[in-house]
């Protein structure tokens, strides 16, 4: 019999440089906000450009019984050095209307990380323990360390200093899966995610059209990193040659979701848990064949800051149906072919914020 390597290795980096260009009218002609009149609107012209490196290298062992070790680390480096133009027709500061409404030169559109690289680094590690458990159970376990490092510019204190930040979390991941017959499986799914912001949530300045969220202000945090923890509970089984069942069920918290807010602002919107239920039916008979699908969730707690001026619902599910079923079936009669397919949703429930006069 002839093994595979024992060890291996793989290396990889990049360069890449994106461009960002964008020629937007905001306010229609004769509108009054904030205190002005925009006999012009509001428009902003930006056209801007940043550019990272990424790097990883990885290294893996194959082991006893089918066991296998990864190690790995990578890094990302985020540059930006200026717009090739930024204009507006109002002071994106202030929100004050230009003489005219002529479009004139604004700050640059990232300029608290003007000319401050920044840089992700991360480490991790994954091991799969193929048949040292016995032949019926596989675990999987893995470990990603990340931080991310930058030196920033304080643009609106006197002579801009240089001031720090960091984020960094370690995040765990667990994988069984047991199969006590060739026609069941069970999977158990533990796992936390971790996002650090990125350079335009953290960067954008002197813009209409996004506000990033340095360093927070009055009844405002600064902006946090997101976070996602989920378990999943899974059943695979086969129940006949015709037959097939899956399902499974899932419980997910986002703490920290960054978004916008009503004046382009971005911060953390809201800390929520959702729970729920997927479960799928496979069938083939002859020559027809189909499948049937449903799908539940319910909202389990949430945390609302009240900076993100969003209404409260809690316990309920919004944005998104909490009941959804789908069907399909395929046929083949002679030389024709013919299908039906279905499908249903519950309703979708809205906030307060978000409905307005009827």
């Amino acid at each position: 019999e002839k093994k595979g390597p024992v060890f291996g290795q793989e290396y990889l980096l990049r360069y890449q440089q994106r461009r960002q260009s964008w020629f937007t009218r905001e306010f229609p002609d004769g509108i009054s906000a904030f205190g002005f009149d925009y006999p012009n609107g509001i428009w902003e012209d930006v056209d801007t450009t940043i550019s990272d490196w990424f790097g990883r290298g990885q290294w893996s062992w194959s082991l006893a019984k089918g066991s296998a070790f990864l190690l790995g680390a990578e890094f990302e480096k985020f540059i930006y050095t200026g717009d090739r133009a930024h204009f507006s027709n109002i002071n994106t500061d202030t929100l004050e209307p230009f003489a005219g409404g002529q479009m004139q030169p604004v700050g640059p559109y990232l300029e608290w990380i003007l000319n401050k690289p920044w840089v992700n680094t991360a480490a991790f590690l994954q091991f799969t323990s193929g048949k040292l458990l016995g032949e019926h159970l596989t675990a999987t376990f893995g470990l990603r360390s990340d931080r991310l490092a930058l030196d920033y510019l304080r643009i609106f204190e006197p002579g801009k200093p240089t001031a720090s930040k960091s984020f960094s979390a370690t995040s765990p991941r667990l994988a069984l899966v047991y199969l006590p017959t060739e026609n069941l499986a069970v999977k158990l799914m533990l796992g936390k995610a971790f996002r650090a912001p990125a350079p335009i949530e953290l960067g954008a300045a002197h813009s209409f059209y996004t506000l990033s969220n340095m360093e927070g202000g009055v009844g405002l945090e600064p902006l946090k990193p997101e976070f996602v923890n989920t378990g999943e509970l899974a059943v695979d089984w086969i129940i006949g040659k015709n037959l097939n069942w899956r399902t499974n069920v899932f419980r997910t918290k986002i703490s920290n979701q960054i978004g916008y807010d009503n004046i382009s602002r971005l911060i953390n919107l809201y800390t929520f848990t959702t729970e729920g239920l997927e479960t799928e039916l496979f069938f083939g008979f002859g020559r027809s064949q189909g499948f049937v699908n449903y799908s539940f969730a319910r909202r389990n707690g949430e945390e609302i800051p009240a900076s993100a001026q969003i209404a409260p619902r809690p316990g309920r599910l919004t944005w998104y149906p909490a009941h959804m079923l789908n069907l399909g079936i395929n046929a083949t009669f002679g030389k024709f072919k013919g299908s039906l397919s279905g499908h249903y949703q519950g309703k979708v429930e809205r906030r307060e914020t978000e409905v307005g006069t009827q």
